[in-house]
């Protein structure tokens, strides 16, 4: 009976950390949100009580926010696994629901390109408040 109760004990333990779950609210419906693993953390519009649909593709490791956009900064393990690979997101934030919020969403980016869309719009990088980092 004693080898039942470990079993089963490990079995539940083994259970609820297959659910890890992290959720950061950042402004609006906007959250980070993380299922399992830290690599899957992604910056997610909220669309209902239970429901978050990605925008970033994981791997968020910084966020800013300005006026009416989010900036994120995605850190990926390159394709040749060597070298970390940097894109930025430029995300606006919609103030009410939207069927589809990933609409306008522009990423992933480059450095460069990030700091030309910003100025297209009137902004630059050094306005964006950071609300998320993961250090």
């Amino acid at each position: 009976m004693k080898y039942y109760k470990i079993i089963v004990f490990s079995f539940l333990v083994f259970l609820n950390s297959c659910n890890s779950w992290f959720n950061k609210h950042l402004i609006e419906n906007y959250y980070i949100v993380e299922a399992d693993v830290k690599e899957d953390r992604d910056v997610s519009y909220q669309i209902d009580s239970d429901g978050y649909l990605g925008l970033t593709g994981g791997q968020v490791v910084e966020v800013g926010v300005f006026n009416r956009y989010l900036v994120a900064k995605r850190n990926k393990y390159g394709s040749n696994y060597s070298a970390w690979d940097t894109s930025y997101f430029i995300i606006p934030i919609y103030r009410e629901k939207v069927l589809d919020p990933s609409l306008g969403v522009l990423g992933p980016l480059d450095y460069d390109q990030l700091i030309r869309e910003l100025e297209r719009k009137g902004m630059n990088l050094k306005q964006f408040e950071i609300i998320y980092s993961e250090k």
